[in-house]
């Protein structure tokens, strides 16, 4: 019978490398979620301020991170951002995500480069 050397050693790496990949994923997206929250606090129109105050980076805890405008003082968010029928809608949000979205896929293969060691 043949005897294969190494299949262990071989089934820790591929598991363990699973496990930074995903560590590293999460960082990366935690990471460009923050950048968003920053682009949007820098291009939020100001009037009093609190619009800018209430925005923040969400985790639900599964990886998944978002980062948003507006709480329950400030629900007007959506009305700055796409306008209403009396004023003109003042984009902060989703120029702020189209900006990360460019730079995902080279920051999530930035990053497993870095976990996977190569």
């Amino acid at each position: 019978m043949a005897r294969l050397d190494g299949v262990d050693r071989l089934l820790a790496t591929v598991g363990g490398l699973s496990k930074r990949l995903e560590d590293g994923a999460r960082s990366t997206n935690r990471d460009l979620a923050e950048q968003v929250a920053a682009d949007m606090r820098m291009n939020v129109p100001t009037d009093t301020g609190r619009l800018a105050s209430t925005i923040r980076v969400v985790d639900d805890g599964d990886g998944k991170v978002a980062a948003i405008a507006g709480d329950d003082t400030t629900e007007y968010a959506g009305f700055v951002e796409f306008g209403t029928s009396r004023t003109e809608a003042q984009p902060f949000a989703r120029p702020a995500a189209a900006n990360a979205e460019t730079r995902l896929e080279q920051a999530q293969l930035a990053e497993a480069r870095k976990r996977v060691g190569r």
